[in-house]
């Protein structure tokens, strides 16, 4: 099984907490119960990407209205998408949302062990370019765990070497 962020082995025993499935304390401190979802009938529906031809993810209500204050408002008041449960995201890219949708169910980003196994400079700026975007999208949702939770993912790569541009 693999954690939600994998680093060397010699990093996660650094940064392991004895308590913690984290393994950095920072990630660790905000992670926070998964989302209580009062209605598994109530959907709404995400459309990512181009306008022509994007990409639809099917996400429970409750769980994008306890992730973001802006997706609460929107599914909840009189707006457009409110009544037809319908959010576009143009400006950003399926991977990126992906990565939102983990966190909004899981409060962690499971990058697998992508980021282990980068050979190349291509592959570790490819993931480093998904988290900065992940945290922009995370700033105009109002979802400030999510940002520091990026932070720390960005710093750990860094401290272990797999920092992509950074290099």
């Amino acid at each position: 099984m693999s954690q939600a962020l994998s680093l060397s082995a010699s990093a996660e025993k650094d940064h392991q907490s004895p308590d913690s499935p984290h393994p950095n304390k920072f990630l660790a401190a905000l992670a926070r119960d998964s989302p209580v979802i009062k209605n598994l009938e109530v959907l709404v529906t995400f459309l990512v990407g181009s306008t022509t031809s994007p990409k639809r993810f099917i996400v429970h209500k409750d769980v994008a209205c306890s992730a973001s204050p802006i997706f609460n408002a929107t599914f909840n008041s009189g707006f457009e998408e409110g009544p037809t449960l319908t959010y576009e995201l143009e400006d950003t890219t399926p991977a990126v949302f992906t990565l939102l949708n983990d966190w909004m169910y899981r409060h962690e980003i499971n990058l697998g062990t992508c980021h282990q196994k980068c050979t190349t400079d291509q592959h570790h700026q490819a993931i480093t370019l998904e988290l900065c975007e992940l945290w922009i999208l995370a700033d105009r949702l109002f979802i400030p765990c999510l940002r520091s939770y990026v932070v720390g993912i960005l710093f750990d790569m860094i401290e272990v070497g797999q920092t992509g541009p950074f290099n």
